[in-house]
């Protein structure tokens, strides 16, 4: 059973992402990088935000 989660949002501007997140002084990744979830279950996302908890938030790109 995954426990990952997928929200549909509507964030059309990937630079003002990542600087709003590094405004707020959010430590993220950048390029393809795995996301831990629960249980070690893994799985792809293009920005990555790693938590100390090992439960990582994604933001993954659909093409639009």
């Amino acid at each position: 059973m995954s426990h990952f989660s997928k929200i549909q949002t509507s964030l059309k501007d990937l630079d003002l992402l990542k600087k709003s997140l590094s405004d707020l002084s959010i430590q993220w990744e950048p390029e393809l990088n795995r996301v831990r979830g629960y249980k070690d279950q893994t799985t792809f996302a293009n920005l990555v935000i790693r938590q100390d908890n090992n439960y990582d938030i994604g933001f993954s790109w659909n093409g639009f």
